[in-house]
């Protein structure tokens, strides 16, 4: 990704057609529209990496093996040219605007000299700013390795564990939290090393091998097919705060499993052009743990874009209709970040009071 390159599709001016916001005012809103939505939110993907590659090539702080930001843009910007699909598959992977737009919020607490929002009070008291800043290398390495690219570098980790962008996650329990992780990529496989283990990730990531959990992935449907990661892994998977994972087991993988082709076939049936739109749009599956209540919880962020929240459902018909719902709020948080939907007139609205 070179200045001159990637980062000016990044500022180009989105146009919307007058029928794509006519159906998403009505709700609806086709594969064509989800699609360009994605085109959209690739551009705001790379607007918040260049932020956090500017941050990164002129910080002092971080270590000396990180302090080659350059390199991993210029990395980024090989994979790119040589396998554009596969990055921008990886550019938009729900787990990149989790982290991207978390990075930048403590970034911008920083700079209003708020250090206590942008540590102790997100729940991340003692973790580095150069942590956030490092991801910048993950998303390089997890790039080369699609790509084919053979690189070398560094990673830092979160309480020992390094996930890798759309793939897994790799394991280094007791490892010192300001240690990095060793990477290297060749022809696509991928070692990790450090603290004297060593984790190669399998040649199918999404399968768990040694000190790797991959990030599992489940498709269902026939003539309209839905894939969907299903992750238990990512730390920015929740809408704030960094969460541990929270590893399914085979059993509850299958049970999700039967009730999303269940909800799908239900889709399919009778919503079908909801369902081709979403199978357009929705990329990733969060199971939710399980709330004091009895009801389904569903929730997405517009950071996540084509990523859905939702603590596990008694049936598939309560699964299909939290899809559509966070569907709508999926395509409403992409509009939003194209135009301002709404004025404020920046005055408060009292609640009126009565006595009987």
């Amino acid at each position: 990704m070179s200045n001159s390159g990637a980062l000016q599709d990044a500022v180009a001016k989105h146009r919307m057609p007058g029928s794509y916001f006519a159906e998403l005012s009505a709700g609806r809103g086709d594969s064509a529209v989800i699609r360009y939505l994605r085109k959209t939110e690739r551009s705001r993907r790379l607007v918040a990496l260049g932020l956090l590659f500017e941050e990164a090539e002129n910080s002092t702080h971080l270590p000396p093996q990180l302090r080659h930001a350059s390199e991993a843009r210029h990395v980024l910007a090989q994979a790119q040219s040589g396998a554009r699909d596969e990055t921008d598959r990886l550019l938009l992977h729900p787990q990149v605007g989790g982290w991207a737009s978390y990075a930048l919020r403590r970034r911008g607490a920083r700079e209003a000299g708020r250090a206590d929002v942008a540590d102790a009070a997100s729940g991340e008291a003692g973790v580095a700013a150069w942590v956030d800043l490092g991801g910048l290398f993950t998303l390089a390495f997890v790039a080369a390795a699609l790509a084919g690219l053979s690189w070398r570098t560094s990673l830092p980790h979160r309480d020992g564990r390094v996930r890798l962008f759309g793939l897994g996650m790799a394991r280094f329990p007791g490892l010192a939290a300001d240690a990095l992780v060793e990477a290297e990529t060749v022809s696509g496989r991928i070692t990790l090393r450090a603290g004297g283990m060593e984790v190669v990730v399998p040649q199918s990531p999404h399968q768990d091998g040694d000190g790797w959990w991959g990030l599992r992935h489940l498709s269902v449907g026939d003539d309209v097919r839905l894939t969907v990661a299903l992750d238990d892994l990512d730390p920015f998977r929740d809408l704030a705060d960094p969460v541990e994972p929270d590893r399914l087991s085979d059993a509850q993988v299958e049970e999700w499993r039967v009730l999303l082709e269940g909800a799908w076939d239900i889709l399919c049936r009778h919503h079908r052009d909801t369902a081709e739109a979403m199978a357009a749009g929705v990329v990733s599956l969060a199971p939710l743990p399980l709330g004091d209540g009895l009801e389904t919880r569903s929730a997405s962020s517009g950071e996540s874009f084509g990523s859905i929240m939702v603590s596990p459902p008694p049936d598939a018909v309560t699964l299909a209709v939290s899809l559509v719902h966070e569907f709508n709020h999926i395509k409403l948080g992409g509009l939003m970040h194209l135009m301002k939907l709404t004025e404020d007139d920046e005055t408060a609205t009292m609640p009126s009071s009565s006595s009987s």
